[in-house]
This record gives C-alpha cells, sequence and structure tokens, in this order.
C-alpha cells in the first residue's frame, strides 16, 4: 500500500471517502432548515460566514474550529422555521489568518458562482 493510500486511509476513511468530501464540505441545508458551512482552514485563526441573507454582518456566525483544522459554522433556521439562507443567495467567508488579517473569500467548496 503507498503511503498516501495509507495516510487517506487512516486520516479519511479512505480514498471514497475523500472522493465524497463534498457532502461533507461547503454549504449545505439539513433537514431541520438550518445551515451548516464546514471548511478545511488549519492555519486560520478564525473563520465567519456573511452573506445577503444577514446583511453583509461578518460578526454574527462564526465557526468552530476542530483538532483538524476544520471550521464548523452552524445557522439555526428562521423564526419561520425556514432556511435563513435561500437559493441563490451571495455569501461569502472571512478568514482571519495567523497574522491577525481578515480578507473575505469565496468557499473553496462553493458548487456555483458569479
Amino acid at each position: 500500500m503507498s503511503r498516501w493510500i495509507k495516510t487517506f486511509k487512516d486520516a479519511e476513511g479512505g480514498i471514497l471517502e475523500i472522493a465524497h468530501s463534498y457532502k461533507k464540505f461547503g454549504l449545505h441545508a439539513k433537514a431541520d432548515n438550518s445551515i451548516e458551512l464546514v471548511e478545511w482552514a488549519p492555519g486560520a485563526l478564525s473563520l465567519s460566514l456573511f452573506g445577503d441573507f444577514n446583511d453583509w454582518n461578518r460578526e454574527e456566525f462564526y465557526g468552530e474550529k476542530d483538532a483538524f483544522g476544520c471550521f464548523r459554522v452552524c445557522i439555526p433556521p428562521g423564526q419561520d422555521g425556514k432556511c435563513r439562507i435561500k437559493h441563490n443567495s451571495k455569501y461569502k467567508i472571512r478568514i482571519e489568518g495567523p497574522d491577525h488579517v481578515k480578507k473575505d473569500k469565496n468557499s473553496a467548496w462553493a458548487t456555483y458562482s458569479l
């Protein structure tokens, strides 16, 4: 077994799991109408999600970073029970780098971009 195949197997459960990573990473609506964004940014100090759904407020939704450098941002449904981020909404992520500089970026996992 090659070193990389072993690394993939040990870290992510195998190459097939890596091929399906689009199901884990990026922006996804959940069955309860919450929204979850998962981004891998191991060097980042913080990461937030913002867009037209929250009047471009960069400070409202911050992610939690896990031991593998993945940030998870969770946005609960609106008071009406519907998803806060509608289809074709515009959004970005803000990443604070190790130098404390904050930059707005598109998600690496976005499936559509203007």
